[in-house]
């Protein structure tokens, strides 16, 4: 069924003040501010400065007959708005859709192609196969082959699962950070919804490091190590410096990659003569959870919700780049996080 667009229409607001040529102040900082909250933003310009943090080093001020000028001229800019609008919706029905017509279309670089029936998720195959050596050493890491015959070393696993206990904490805080960027009510929610299911999902984490013999005294006391500390330092500075889609990147890494190693040793599991072991295996639980349906459905939900970013935002290649480089980046440090645990054996 096709929908009717949401027409979203803009405030225009006038800005009456100086510049400020380091951007910082003036109608630079105004236009900025009304960029931000959605506006269209006009000015007038009164005095141009040179000038920076440390100080006013010239000022030019304008004329207070050009400024007499300038207001009028704003002023038409609205008036020919409307005039343009009534005059559309006054005219001959000539035509009829959903315009107007991007005339550029054909010249636009297409870097993600849309998805479809037999390719649902182009973005993330794009991802994944442009970081393919990074991306296989994580999800087929030691650490997981030896999880799934049963033969990873206990102390492995053991500081496997209270690191991760750290890492959570920095995972809740991106979330947090992701919906503070976000600005539409369904991106808020999901992503608070996320931050409500880690801190649910906590109890379950304690109740599994319990039935290994970790007590919450030896979760709280044991320090983070280096390699816990740069991934989710890295995530929060991701989200600090970033819009919400590339530090969607950085999140969305550590969910489809645990996605990923669930259903490869489900799937291995099934073979005939599998090396993967399930019977008596102390890890077993780990691995249901994460080829589980419930789990499943939440990397169907991040895939949904990076496709859709990609579409609605198609980037440009350097933005797709910087998106690309954030996504390798967390693979790495995923497969960190499990040589330390090796290393740690």
């Amino acid at each position: 069924m096709t929908q009717t667009p949401k027409i979203v229409h803009s405030p225009a607001v006038l800005t009456i003040a100086g510049s400020d040529s380091s951007g910082g102040a003036g109608i630079q900082a105004d236009l900025k501010t009304f960029c931000a909250y959605g506006c269209y933003g006009t000015s007038v310009i009164t005095a141009l400065t040179a000038q920076n943090t440390t100080g006013v080093e010239d000022v030019h001020p304008t004329p207070p007959s050009f400024i007499e000028k300038q207001l009028p001229l704003v002023d038409a800019v609205d008036s020919a708005t409307w005039y343009t609008h009534l005059g559309i919706q006054t005219a001959e029905p000539i035509g009829k859709g959903h315009g107007p017509l991007n005339h550029l279309h054909s010249t636009t670089e297409i870097l993600i192609p849309k998805p479809t029936k037999h390719d649902p998720y182009p973005f993330t195959r794009y991802l994944i196969q442009s970081t393919a050596s990074a991306w296989k050493a994580y999800v087929e890491h030691d650490f997981v082959k030896q999880l799934g015959k049963a033969t990873l070393p206990r102390s492995a696993f053991l500081h496997f699962i209270i690191q991760d206990y750290h890492y959570l904490k920095y995972y809740a805080r991106a979330y947090g950070l992701l919906a503070a960027k976000s600005s539409t009510f369904p991106e808020i929610e999901s992503a608070t919804q996320t931050v409500l299911n880690i801190l649910r999902e906590i109890n379950t984490h304690k109740s599994f490091c319990l039935s290994f013999g970790i007590t919450q005294e030896e979760l709280e006391l044991t320090p983070e190590t280096a390699a816990t500390t740069a991934y989710g330092a890295y995530l929060l500075d991701t989200g600090l410096q970033g819009d919400s889609t590339k530090l969607l990147m950085g999140l969305l890494a550590c969910l489809l990659g645990y996605g990923e190693v669930g259903l490869w040793l489900k799937k291995e599991a099934a073979k005939e003569g599998s090396w993967v072991v399930l019977e008596n295996n102390p890890y077993k639980r780990w691995m249901d959870v994460y080829s589980g349906e419930h789990y499943q459905q939440a990397v169907k939900l991040g895939l949904d919700v990076i496709e859709a970013r990609a579409q609605a935002d198609p980037p440009s290649s350097l933005r797709l780049e910087e998106w690309r480089t954030v996504w390798e980046r967390c693979t790495l440090l995923e497969k960190g996080f499990w040589d330390s645990a090796m290393a740690n054996a």
